[in-house]
């Protein structure tokens, strides 16, 4: 399976690019859906959550939130919306942790 995680102020817009082809990496993986999604209050707060889930960590989080990977790029849990669109895909419906 192939996960993708990345950030950005709109991920339906960013998304809807996914899926249309525009980003090479991606391009060959279609169709992509939204499976998960974390909001941040700004972007330094996003950027370094998008670190952590593309970490060794960071995976092993993903997997136990949603699941070992099931051989496809499909999500089985809908997407939240919050202030900041931060990384995602991200477990819907969990509460992010302030410090």
């Amino acid at each position: 399976m192939i996960r993708y995680v990345g950030s950005g102020e709109n991920p339906l817009e960013r998304l809807r690019r996914h899926n249309k082809g525009d980003y090479k990496f991606t391009k060959g993986h279609r169709p992509w859906r939204l499976i998960y999604q974390e909001t941040y209050k700004s972007r330094s707060e996003a950027m370094r959550r998008e670190r952590f889930l593309k970490s060794g960590q960071g995976r092993n989080f993903l997997n136990r939130v949603l699941g070992k990977p099931a051989g496809s790029s499909n999500g089985r849990t809908s997407a939240f919306e919050a202030d900041y669109p931060g990384s995602n895909p991200g477990p819907a419906g969990l509460p992010r942790k302030d410090s």
